[in-house]
């Protein structure tokens, strides 16, 4: 009976071992679970901040090309509108020919020259609003990440410039950053003979996307945007001359 007992016991033993091993095992199934879940959460929580992160920037992209369509759509109309008045006074001066050729053979050549001079100032804007339809066809297609200064540029002397002539805007900007406005100030300066001389794309918006971010003190782009117009606005013709000049002989020297 001893033996038997001792048998019975020693089998109890070792089941009740058994079941506690398992019972630990299974514990320990149930912590990796648990470690494995909080893991999960945690890779979740980071791909929807990424997800967040990038929707901002796909945002903040859209608005930058938004105000470079604005921007880019008030040049075009303000060439339409140029045109149409080129078209009319084209009009009136051919009827005024017309009217005094057989009088005033003088006053006729001197319209002659006049009205040579209208059309060749129309054929200049229409070759702008040309480029400005194609720049505004493309803008869906172009990302602002993909602008550069080059890009801006027209002619081929100028784009053979191009380096030169981003180095002089940036150094315009790197030696007045400290003044907010004055530095603005220059840089219009240095837009508006570009546009004059026929050197760089008419779009306040696409340049001065270019010194934004490094430049704009932290500022968005609409108010950095709004603040560059307002200073190439105030501008008069002979506050640039001396720049006009520097540039002209940088890409014709």
């Amino acid at each position: 009976m001893a033996a038997v007992a001792s048998f019975l016991k020693a089998g109890a033993d070792y089941f009740l071992k058994k079941r506690s091993r398992a019972e630990q095992n299974q514990t320990l199934i149930l912590q990796r679970i648990e470690e494995m879940q909080q893991e999960n959460r945690q890779s979740g929580a980071r791909i929807e901040s990424q997800i967040v992160s990038l929707r901002e920037d796909i945002a903040e992209d859209a608005k930058l090309l938004d105000a470079i369509r604005e921007d880019n759509t008030a040049a075009l109309e303000r060439h339409l509108s140029r045109e149409q008045s080129l078209e009319k006074e084209i009009s009136s001066l051919k009827k005024e020919i017309l009217a005094i050729q057989e009088s005033a053979d003088s006053k006729v050549e001197e319209l002659e020259k006049k009205l040579a001079g209208v059309k060749a100032t129309l054929a200049d804007e229409q070759d702008r609003i040309d480029r400005l339809e194609e720049e505004r066809d493309s803008l869906s297609k172009e990302k602002s990440a993909s602008y550069t200064f080059k890009d801006l540029l027209l002619g081929r002397e100028p784009k053979r410039k191009a380096a030169a002539l981003e180095k002089m805007a940036r150094g315009i900007a790197q030696e007045n950053m400290n003044e907010k406005k004055e530095y603005l100030y220059e840089l219009a300066k240095f837009y508006h003979a570009m546009v004059d001389l026929g050197f760089i794309r008419e779009n306040e918006s696409k340049f001065a996307l270019l010194f934004h971010r490094e430049y704009g003190n932290t500022r968005g782009f609409n108010a950095y945007r709004r603040s560059f117009h307002n200073a190439v606005d105030r501008l008069v013709d002979y506050e640039y001359e001396d720049i006009q000049e520097e540039i002209e002989d940088l890409v014709n020297g």
